[in-house]
């Protein structure tokens, strides 16, 4: 089937050729996280008696700032005062440097006190690079592999530290986007977004069910009191014609009343033949902020998305076929969705430290999805077989957060108190046909001819199924700083999942009664050193859970038939990591080293055919990062990742110790920009990057592990302010137009992006 057209859960667990585990498997071997362990430990207990030293060796040469008491020496007091606003987003729209966060915590926390590498996307860099979808602003982050199916637009696919996280760790305004059935999902518009974070590593203690590779949280556009006007008008490659607009202000005298209304429409095309890409975004907002302790943000949008599917080339055509190739039917070749989605955020602060938090969303989508693929190809007659599949689909998702934060504190300790509850409910509803249509003669010349909308000539499957699953869970959590250095993060959660599968298979004649109830119990732990030079070595452990629902939907059964209830997958992480903040410049930096593993996978006997959850996946890597607002207009984003992950159990013993599919052995990145700030050419804003991934293992078409080479792709950007409030830009992505393979799958291979050119025209006031 197609990619794996009813493959929705994570693939980690697939096989590659053991030859490739190379000279990087030195350096990620068992003993490599204890060393940089060991390495750390030394910084966070070792390094504050020198740097206390070094402070007083300094400060004992100005008569001014020390007083000799003794042997030792006494410090006065020494203020630092800095321009950084400590709110959440508040520079996002004006720099590339978030200090702060609240995903990997659920409070307002410097980034710095967070014991996990957490990256943030700010709305300057998204806009100045020209982001169109969620992966493109994922693209030049540290531990993330984006579009690794290619140019298929369907989902929002990526992979974080080797777990494939587009379908479970997803998250907008805190709450989960999750899938609910195989297709219908919802998507984001980034023009929509304020910044998009990356919280890495297991994150079930804060957010439940998830793969343990981490997750990605996007903030949905606020309303402001100040005013803001903005319509751009831009046309790029694919005949791609868009028009957005932003306005935001007060409603009324006071400011207590603020809106937002952002959109978007797009027509267009993809490098594809018969292919659409257009959109419709509205979201309206609207806040109301009383007096300096409340606050309610409603936010709403509806998005309408028509895209269609990537079909791949046989394996055999790569390079005789390109990219525009198109093996589909003109007629059935299109995957629409259609999204409304209402919701609040309420908080209130009392007197006492104590912050009271709801949040709320309800998200209706309907998916309507028609698509013909390869099913064969044969070579000697170069001819194909091809594969009609047809799919409508519902699903209605309801989140609900609440909690409450405690901060108090004393001269030497500070505590910042979290506990709450959250509240999942999701249902879906799909039907789907598929079977044998016509086929196409004449393939690689490419002078193959349609058959015009085809019908289904043999029925293979008719299937309907509802999924209901019901999340409830309690957190709690607590952040400690002790002598303003020391800081201790711990939590800990309880979850219960009940989900119901009712399936009806019509062709087979068989059905599907599946309740499964599961419940999962995740801690995390993390201790953090605070420098006052803004070094901050710190270590951390973390776990995740996520219930086994689409093997059992698939049929999980033992060997002799008989079905099976799936436990959850489990996850457990360990990462240390050393972050800087410096305090003569605005920047962050990070390195971290991580081992991931999660056990409980799913495997299948290859003899027999019955399922065990004997599997298990481990990871382990390296990330390095930096975000650097520089001096005189320069900008500059910069990462690069080293993993090796391998199979660690399975059924077959051919398959221990190869690794997954489309897990990248490393990945690199980096994007620099400079603004002129005087001179004939004040106003003009030129920015350049590259991005490198390295190579990934696939299937063949008889099922045998094969690896795919790396690439590297330029991309590029030009602002120019033509007057006050007008700009004019230009920006392109993969500009030596390579042809690249992105995957294969069972012998279907996807094609990367295309060079696309964009220029646009936008107007503030």
């Amino acid at each position: 089937m197609n990619k794996g057209l009813l493959l929705k859960e994570n693939m980690s667990g697939r096989p590659r050729p053991s030859a490739h585990r190379s000279g990087r498997q030195a350096l990620l071997n068992g003993s490599a996280l204890g060393w940089l362990a060991l390495a750390l430990g030394g910084v966070m207990f070792g390094l504050p008696q020198a740097a206390d030293a070094q402070q007083a060796q300094t400060s004992s040469s100005d008569p001014a700032s020390a007083t000799q008491a003794g042997n030792g020496i006494q410090l006065n007091t020494v203020t630092v005062q800095g321009t950084a606003s400590t709110e959440t987003g508040a520079a996002d729209p004006v720099s590339y440097v978030a200090t702060s966060g609240s995903t990997a915590t659920k409070t307002d926390t410097p980034l710095i006190e967070v014991p996990q590498s957490v990256s943030v996307i700010t709305e300057k860099e998204m806009s100045d690079r020209g982001v169109k979808d969620l992966e493109d602003a994922l693209a030049y982050t540290a531990g993330v592999q984006a579009d690794q199916w290619g140019r298929d637009d369907r989902y929002q696919s990526f992979v974080i530290r080797g777990f494939d996280e587009g379908t479970k760790g997803v998250y907008r305004d805190g709450m989960s986007e999750n899938i609910g059935g195989w297709f219908t999902t919802s998507r984001m518009e980034p023009y929509g977004l304020e910044r998009v974070e990356v919280f890495k590593g297991s994150t079930s203690t804060l957010y439940g069910s998830n793969e343990p590779g981490g997750m990605v949280n996007a903030t949905t556009k606020r309303p402001t009191t100040e005013p803001l006007h903005e319509v751009e008008v831009s046309y790029g490659s694919f005949n791609q014609k868009e028009i957005k607009s932003d306005f935001s202000g007060a409603v009324d005298s006071k400011g207590e009343w603020s809106y937002r209304l952002t959109s978007l429409l797009r027509d267009g095309d993809t490098q594809e033949d018969y292919s659409q890409n257009n959109r419709l975004y509205v979201a309206p907002a609207l806040t109301w902020r009383p007096n300096e302790k409340a606050e309610i943000t409603f936010l709403s949008d509806y998005y309408k998305v028509e895209t269609t599917a990537a079909n791949g080339v046989p394996e055999q055509l790569i390079g005789a076929l390109d990219r525009e190739a198109f093996l589909g039917e003109p007629g059935s070749n299109f995957f629409n969705t259609d999204q409304k989605t209402l919701g609040y955020q309420a908080s209130y602060t009392l007197d006492n430290g104590l912050k009271i938090s709801n949040s709320a969303r309800y998200s209706h989508t309907d998916v309507d999805y028609e698509t013909v693929y390869q099913r064969a190809y044969d070579a000697t007659t170069d001819s194909m077989t091809r594969t009609a599949f047809v799919l409508s689909g519902t699903s209605d998702r309801m989140s609900m957060d609440t909690n409450a934060q405690y901060d108090w504190n004393t001269a030497w300790f500070k505590s910042k108190l979290l506990g709450g509850v959250e509240l999942r409910r999701t249902h879906t509803d799909e039907s789907y046909q598929t079977g044998e249509t016509t086929g196409l003669n004449n393939v690689s010349s490419g002078s193959y001819s349609y058959a015009g909308t085809p019908a289904i000539t043999a029925l293979d499957t008719d299937f309907d199924w509802d999924v209901d699953q019901t999340a409830v869970a309690l957190y709690v959590q607590d952040q400690i700083k002790i002598a303003d250095h020391w800081v201790v993060t711990a939590g800990g959660r309880q979850d219960w999942v009940k989900t119901t599968v009712r399936g009806n298979e019509k062709v087979a004649g068989s059905s599907l009664d599946e309740d499964l109830k599961d419940q999962a119990f995740t801690m995390r732990g993390g201790l953090s050193y605070l420098f006052n030079n803004g070094l901050t070595p710190y270590v951390s452990y973390s776990e995740s859970f996520n219930p086994v629902v689409f093997n059992a939907a698939n049929g999980y059964t033992d060997a002799d038939g008989n079905r099976v209830r799936p436990e959850p997958t489990e996850g457990k992480q360990y990462e240390v990591g050393l972050k800087y903040v410096p305090t003569f410049m605005d920047a962050v930096f990070t390195v971290a080293g991580f081992d991931l593993t999660q056990t409980n996978v799913v495997k299948t006997d290859p003899n027999t055919g019955a399922a065990s959850q004997i599997g298990e996946v481990q990871v382990k890597g390296i990330e390095l990062e930096g975000r650097i607002n520089m001096w005189d207009g320069w900008s500059a984003v910069a990462s690069y990742t080293v993993q090796d992950a391998e199979v660690t159990k399975s059924l077959t013993a051919s398959e221990v110790g190869t690794r997954p599919d489309r897990v990248a052995d490393q990945m690199a990145s980096a994007w620099l920009s400079y603004a002129f700030g005087s001179g004939i050419a004040k106003g003009l804003t030129l920015g350049g990057g590259v991005r490198y991934t390295g190579d990934t293992v696939g299937y063949d078409g008889n099922g045998d592990k094969q690896v795919y080479n790396g690439y590297a792709l330029f991309d590029a950007s030009v602002n120019y302010q033509l007057f006050d409030g007008l700009t004019w830009s230009l920006t392109g992505k993969n500009l030596a137009d390579k042809q690249y393979v992105s995957t294969c799958y069972y012998g279907t291979c996807y094609y990367g992006d295309a060079m696309t050119i964009n220029t646009s025209l936008k107007y503030s006031w």
